[in-house]
């Protein structure tokens, strides 16, 4: 996209609409550009637009976004489950969701849930966690599957593979912490609001926010190393993995592999 102009992609698009084929386009450095090649009918992108946020101060969140930022802040101060069920009260429809989720997940199980509460404690408050992550980037970018949006598929992958990392490191009271700061990483791109800004909804302790904020502590640093992976920048990706051992490319690449899969079919 930064090599050719908008006719010449017409022309190139033109000439290939006769082939089953599936289109790429790279280096999507805008956000005209990413939007002049979906209209076109391009398939996957790929570029830093992703994740460089055009900044809008002022712009809304959705009130139902709201919502579930509210009902992240809670679980993440430990409130209690009535809090929980009431905070979700206030959305229906996020509530009916989670009922529909939790059964379907349950098929099998004799008893069926059928309130709020009994939803909330099955789940657990980390598997509630999660799901409230990415329910607020599905729901502020306005869709119902992850991979119809780059910046929520990145995320969502973001967040496995540092998991994933984390788990490797032997470090497993951080790995559900480290699949957060990996979601919200780029809660900036898709709100198009400062980070420091939008964590202000939350209840992060110092670390998250300076991990979050200035790549700080262990989280940030394993944030720094998926973001040099996704760039491609292997000087920053072997500094970093100094410090990570037994971390190493076999690793980064079977993790990365297992995060797309993941976030396509969630």
């Amino acid at each position: 996209m930064l090599a050719i102009s908008k006719a010449k992609v017409i022309e190139i698009k033109s000439k290939l609409q006769s082939y089953t084929c599936s289109l790429l386009a790279e280096k999507v450095s805008t956000p005209e550009q990413y939007e002049f090649c979906r209209e076109l009918g391009f398939d996957m992108f790929q570029g830093y637009f992703f994740e460089r946020p055009t900044i809008l101060y002022g712009k809304s969140i959705q009130p139902s976004t709201m919502v579930l930022l509210n009902l992240l802040s809670l679980i993440l101060s430990d409130a209690e489950t009535d809090q929980l069920e009431d905070a979700l009260k206030q959305s229906p429809d996020l509530a009916i969701r989670l009922l529909k989720m939790i059964n379907a997940a349950m098929l099998r199980a004799p008893n069926k849930i059928s309130t709020l509460r009994e939803a909330i404690i099955r789940m657990g408050r980390i598997q509630l966690s999660r799901w409230i992550q990415i329910m607020v980037f599905a729901q502020q970018s306005g869709t119902n599957k992850l991979s119809s949006n780059p910046i929520v598929h990145t995320a969502a992958a973001r967040g496995y593979i540092m998991e994933g990392l984390a788990k490797k490191l032997g470090w497993m009271t951080l790995k559900d912490r480290a699949f957060m700061v990996g979601m919200l990483s780029l809660m900036d791109a898709l709100f198009a609001q400062p980070l420091a800004d939008l964590i202000e909804h939350l209840n992060l302790d110092d670390s998250l926010q300076s991990a979050l904020l200035i790549r700080d502590g262990k989280l940030g640093t394993l944030l720094s190393l998926v973001e040099a992976n996704e760039h491609g920048n292997i000087n920053s990706m072997n500094r970093f993995m100094e410090s990570l051992e037994p971390v190493n490319y076999d690793l980064l690449n079977r993790l990365q592999i297992e995060a797309l899969e993941w976030a396509d079919s969630f």
